[in-house]
């Protein structure tokens, strides 16, 4: 198979439209320095008509970082400033909601998404409804 270099968030990609059935952009969306917005079209320009895109990235809503809030301590994943290292650094970090919702008005439909819910520990879990019984939270634990 052949290989190319691109920079993903401003290069035309080098593909023909239409021309893939599955795109992974694994871990690369909160990395993009330029616009994520112009990747996600290229990607789009690219899928055949009911390929599939797989997007991987942290989620900025998980309930880990709402107890880092609690905390005192920054939610980010990577929220070092590196300036001598900016593609090692998350750039901008997404919630499900965000990311869905970009993906819809750039004309992807969404078929699933996990966060890995069920995982969340029953602190956590607890937590949770406390905050809906308070009315301070709405969103089911799927999105955290």
């Amino acid at each position: 198979m052949e290989g190319f270099r691109f920079e993903c968030d401003k290069d035309i990609l080098p593909l023909q439209q239409h021309s893939c059935g599955l795109v992974l952009l694994c871990d690369v969306i909160e990395h993009l320095l330029v616009d994520p917005v112009w990747t996600l079209l290229e990607i789009n320009r690219v899928l055949r008509v009911g390929g599939h895109l797989v997007v991987s990235t942290p989620n900025a809503s998980a309930i880990e970082r709402v107890f880092k809030i609690l905390a005192g301590y920054h939610p980010g994943t990577e929220h070092e400033y590196k300036p001598t290292c900016i593609f090692a650094r998350h750039n901008r970090e997404w919630t499900i909601s965000e990311l869905g919702q970009t993906l819809k008005n750039l004309g992807f439909s969404i078929e699933a998404f996990d966060t890995n819910h069920r995982v969340l520990r029953e602190c956590e879990v607890q937590m949770l409804e406390e905050m809906r019984a308070r009315g301070v939270v709405s969103l089911p634990n799927e999105y955290f």
